[in-house]
C-alpha cells in the first residue's frame, strides 16, 4: 500500500490526497509534525554499514605526481578538473555535475603549489630597503641560495662595507659593464690605512626551487645600492647649515655633494664637489682659504638644492 506523509498545512500534500482520490487509489495518510521533527539518523545508520552509499570528500595531495595518480583512479565521466593560477590550486572534482544531471560535488582532490622557505624568504623581502648591517647579515643568512660568480662577491660587498665602519668614500663611477665602482679608503688605525677598490653587482643569480617538491630554476635578481631619506636629508641638513655660515666650508660640499651623487643627482653633486675641489687646490697653492670661484659655485650649488627642498619625497624616496 501506497504511504502519503503529509502535513496538515502543506498545500502540497493534500494537492497528493485529491489527485489519489480521484484516481481511487488505495494509500495511507501519515501526518508529520512539522513543528516536532523526529531526529535524522540516516548518517549514523550509514556509518555503521560496512562501506559508505557514495563516494564523497576531499583529498589533500602535495605533489602533482600524486594528483594524476589519484585522477586517474578515481575519474568517471562526470569528473572535471579546475585551475586557479592566482591561488596556484588545481581541484578535481569527481562527482562534478555535467549538462542536465546534477552532481554533489563533495567528492574531490586538490593540490595547491606551496612555495619553498628558501624562495619565500626572498620573495618577502624584495623590493624592501635595508640598512647595511641588515643587508649583510640577509646575505650571509641565504649564501646558499645565491649561484654564480658574483655570489662572492656580493658577500664580500655585504660585509665589507658593515665591518669597515670608518670607510671614506672617495668617488662612484659606473663600468662600462654597468656595474658600480666605489674607490674607498679605510683607516685601519693612526699608523697605516688600507685602499682599494669595490665593484657591487649590478645583478646576481639565485638557484632556487621555487616550489615543494618541484624543480629548481635560475632567477636574475638586482641589488640596487640607495641611501635612505632620512640619511640624506640629514646630511643635506648638516651640509645646509654649514654653507650658511660659511659658503666656501669644504666639508659642506664633500657633504651634500656626496648626499646628491648617492641619489642620481650628478648636476648639484659636480657643482658642489668640483667647488671643494678649487677651493682644496686653492688653499694649498696660496695657503688661504677658499677661493671666489669657488664660493660662486658652491652657492649657485646650494640655491640649485634649495630649490628641489618641496620635491624632496620624489627625489629621496627609497627604491
Amino acid at each position: 500500500m501506497m504511504v502519503l506523509y503529509s502535513g496538515t498545512t502543506c498545500p502540497y500534500s493534500h494537492r497528493c490526497r485529491f489527485v489519489l482520490f480521484e484516481k481511487g487509489m488505495d494509500f495511507e495518510i501519515r501526518d508529520v509534525d512539522l513543528y516536532n521533527k523526529r531526529e535524522d539518523i540516516s548518517e549514523a545508520i550509514e556509518k555503521a554499514q560496512p562501506a559508505p552509499n557514495r563516494k564523497r570528500g576531499t583529498v589533500v595531495v602535495k605533489d602533482l605526481d600524486s594528483l594524476l595518480l589519484l585522477c586517474k583512479d578515481q575519474f568517471p565521466l562526470d569528473s572535471f578538473i579546475y585551475a586557479d593560477p592566482d591561488a596556484r590550486k588545481i581541484t578535481a572534482v569527481f562527482n562534478d555535475t555535467r549538462g542536465t544531471a546534477a552532481g554533489w560535488r563533495d567528492h574531490r582532490a586538490e593540490f595547491k603549489a606551496e612555495y619553498t622557505p628558501e624562495f619565500d624568504n626572498w620573495l618577502r623581502n624584495n623590493r624592501q630597503t635595508k640598512e647595511q648591517g641588515a643587508f649583510a647579515e640577509f646575505i650571509e643568512d641565504n649564501f646558499a641560495d645565491l649561484a654564480g660568480d658574483d655570489a662572492q662577491t656580493l658577500l664580500d660587498v655585504a660585509t665589507t662595507i658593515q665591518a669597515k665602519t670608518n670607510i671614506n668614500f672617495g668617488s662612484a663611477k659606473r663600468l662600462q659593464n654597468g656595474q658600480v665602482q666605489l674607490t674607498y679608503t679605510e683607516d685601519i688605525d693612526a699608523r697605516a690605512g688600507a685602499a682599494g677598490a669595490l665593484e657591487i653587482p649590478k645583478e646576481f643569480t639565485l638557484g632556487l626551487r621555487i616550489f615543494k617538491n618541484g624543480d629548481g630554476y635560475k632567477l636574475r635578481a638586482e641589488a640596487q645600492a640607495a641611501s635612505t631619506r632620512k640619511d640624506t636629508m640629514r646630511s643635506l641638513t648638516t651640509a645646509d647649515e654649514l654653507l650658511r655660515r660659511d659658503p666656501s666650508d669644504v666639508d659642506a660640499m664633500f657633504i651634500a655633494g656626496t648626499a646628491f651623487m648617492t641619489n642620481g643627482h650628478e648636476g648639484i653633486a659636480a657643482l658642489l664637489l668640483n667647488a671643494a675641489r678649487c677651493a682644496t687646490v686653492c688653499a694649498a697653492a696660496c695657503g688661504v682659504g677658499a677661493c671666489c670661484a669657488a664660493s660662486v659655485a658652491a652657492a649657485r650649488a646650494r640655491s640649485r638644492a634649495r630649490a628641489l627642498e618641496n620635491m624632496m619625497p620624489m627625489f629621496f624616496s627609497g627604491s
